[in-house]
Parts: structure tokens; sequence; C-alpha cells
């Protein structure tokens, strides 16, 4: 004991000693975090590591197909676009599609500025940077009508549905409002904007779908349910038909199958004959529209 005193009243043994422990406590945190397999896995995620996968018993790697993460982003648009194109289903079509090169097109629904882009949970995102149906109208080499939009874009159509995407908020159904903008709020001048691009019209119908829901009953109407129109969609739909666009086409943009009898059950409050097409997408991811 008398030894180990006398080695301790030396600087450099203390030193030695310090570092020493040090070292070996450092050693073995790294030996339990490398061992741990989710642990493992995360600093794969963040250093860019080969994650081994195991097949037939022996180990293998991922092969690296991107030299950069915007070569990959750039393929992953070109899949997410290649999904929705194959995806996408023609529920009806009664002369009303392909439209005419260069047509002059009206959007219409407060979601038309504002789409749905993938599910809340695990299937949510931030979609920054999304493309909107307005870039594909422009692309296609169709011409929308801008007044329309930015009516839908402005504070003067609503305040649009909720953002919030939360998986649980306590038995709260606010995000179940579609938002649609009511026909009181249309001004004679968003009206007139029609003319100038009636061509076809398209509605936009959006249902946000996620984890943990089970989409109960919109509360402010217990005789109604989130997968039908609701009184403002309805009214939106009768508004646009009567407006004289020799095409209307609704375009479905949810991944939950929804009420349609409005495409042809003349009994059906909000059917009209002048709807000629109707078109699914699902949520079309940031690139899919």
């Amino acid at each position: 004991m008398n030894i180990f005193k006398q080695m301790f009243k030396r600087r450099a043994t203390r030193t030695w000693f310090i570092v020493t422990a040090a070292v070996l406590t450092l050693m073995i945190v790294i030996n339990v975090v490398a061992t741990s397999t989710s642990i493992y896995g995360l600093l794969c995620i963040l250093l860019g590591r080969e994650r081994a996968i195991l097949a037939d018993g022996a180990q293998q790697v991922y092969a690296h197909t991107y030299g950069t993460k915007a070569e990959a982003r750039a393929a992953g648009e070109a899949l997410n676009e290649r999904i929705v194109e194959e995806g996408a289903v023609l529920l009806k079509n009664e002369g009303a599609l392909p439209l005419s090169k260069g047509a002059k097109i009206s959007v219409f629904g407060k979601n038309s500025v504002s789409l749905v882009y993938g599910g809340s949970g695990s299937g949510g995102g931030t979609h920054e940077g999304a493309k909107t149906i307005f870039d594909s109208l422009t692309k296609a080499g169709f011409s929308y009508n801008a007044a329309l939009k930015a009516f839908y874009e402005s504070k003067d159509s609503g305040e649009g549905r909720s953002k919030e995407l939360s998986i649980e908020d306590k038995g709260k159904t606010k995000f179940l409002y579609t938002g649609e903008t009511p026909q009181s709020s249309y001004t004679q001048a968003v009206k007139d904007s029609y003319a100038a691009h009636k061509d076809a019209a398209l509605v936009v119908f959006s249902r946000i779908g996620g984890e943990g829901w089970d989409l109960p009953r919109v509360p402010r109407n217990g005789a109604e349910h989130y997968l039908q129109l609701d009184e403002n969609e309805r009214d939106l739909l009768k508004a646009v038909c009567g407006a004289g666009f020799p095409k209307v086409i609704v375009v479905l943009n949810t991944n939950n199958p929804i009420e349609l009898g409005f495409l042809d059950d003349p009994s059906h409050p909000a059917y009209d004959a002048r709807i000629n097409g109707c078109l699914w997408i699902g949520t079309p991811g940031d690139s899919g529209i």
C-alpha cells in the first residue's frame, strides 16, 4: 500500500493512470455502441456507412447506384412520377379526356393550391418544394386561370383545411374538415375570370389519411362522414357544372376510397350529368403530380 502511495505522489504516475482509465472507459463505450444493433444502424445512417444485410448466410452490402444525394433524389423523383403515372385511375371519361393541346383550364377547389402529398405519421413529410398541379399543367402545355388560383391562395377563400396531422390528438378530429370555400365567398370578379379559361374545369377534392386514424364522422354533422362530399364541396360542384364548362373533370386527391355516387347516381344531391370525367391520383408525393 505504501508503494502505491509513493507512486501516486509522482505527477507523471497520476497523469498516466488518469489517461489510461479514460482510454479504457472510451473503448468500453465504443464497444457497447458498436455491438448494439439499433445504435449501430443509427450510426450507419448518420455517417453514411454501408449497412450489412444477410442473404443465404453470407454477409452482403448494398451497392452504390448513385454517387451523390442529388443524383439519388432525382432518381427518386423520377420513380415517384412513374408510380403516379402507372397508379392513377381514370374512373369516368365521357369525352372529357384527353384535353386538347393548349387548353385553357380553370382549377377549382381550395385544396387545389394545397394538395395532400402524403399521409401522416410514418407516411408524412415536410413536402417543401413539392410540385403543384399548376406546375404540371404548365409543363404539359396548358394554361390555367391565375386569378382563380390567387383567390384560393388568399384568405378571401377561407383558412382551408387544418395542417395538423398528428397521429394522436386525444380524440379530436379537427383536421377532418375539408376546408372547402363556401360559394358566398366567390366574388363576381372571380366568377368573371372563368370566361378566359373555359375549355375545361378541374375540380379537386382532397382527403387526408394517416397512421392510427379510422376517419370518424365529421363532428359538425353526425349524419355526414369524412369520406363523402361535404356541403361546400357539393355546392362547388353544382356551381361549376352550371357555369358553362364543356368539360368538368373531378380530380380525387386521396389515399382513401370515398363515396362517388355523384358521378352516376341521379338521386345523389351533387349529381350532374355534365360531370364527364373523374381521375383518382391518390397522394402524389413531391413530384408525382
